[in-house]
């Protein structure tokens, strides 16, 4: 028997069993290997250097078929760790933000629009889609058009000292 043949019957045998590639597995080569010995010529059979080299080959395929499986599942728990943080982030942010804008209720800001520059008190926070914006004079700014905030001035009024 040729070795094309012992190829192609083994090929044959790994679309029956509806494998995802062409690519020969571990078990394929073992098959391939076994018939290999099986049909041989028994007053030239094969080289002892021949036989070793084939099975070092096959010790590596398997190694790499490990390694490659390891590989898949360190990136299948990196890639589950990377979305927990980067959702455990957002609502950081997200709070942040909530915080960030409420602590301005009340303070004299100055925000940038396209009429200029507008200066006014924070009147109140409104969240459109979860995202906070501030309320000057009436109307909504977001956050990233704030220029200045100061503490609102006390009015003045005047004090009278008993002595």
């Amino acid at each position: 028997m040729r070795v094309e043949d012992i190829i192609n019957s083994s090929n044959n045998s790994a679309k029956k069993q509806d494998k995802p590639n062409d690519l020969l597995g571990k078990d394929d080569f073992l098959k391939l290997l076994i018939t290999q010995l099986r049909h041989q010529d028994p007053l030239s059979p094969v080289d002892d250097k021949e036989f070793i080299a084939q099975m070092a080959q096959f010790s590596a395929l398997e190694q790499m078929q490990n390694l490659n499986e390891k590989m898949e599942t360190l990136q299948e728990g990196l890639s589950s760790k990377l979305d927990t943080i980067a959702k455990h982030h957002e609502n950081s942010f997200r709070e942040s933000l909530v915080s960030q804008a409420l602590n301005m209720v009340g303070k004299e800001a100055t925000v940038v629009s396209n009429n200029g520059n507008i200066k006014g008190t924070v009147e109140s926070v409104k969240f459109v889609q979860g995202v906070p914006n501030l309320v000057i004079n009436g109307k909504e700014y977001g956050l990233g058009q704030v220029e200045r905030v100061e503490l609102s001035k006390a009015p003045e009024e005047e004090v009278e000292w008993n002595d």
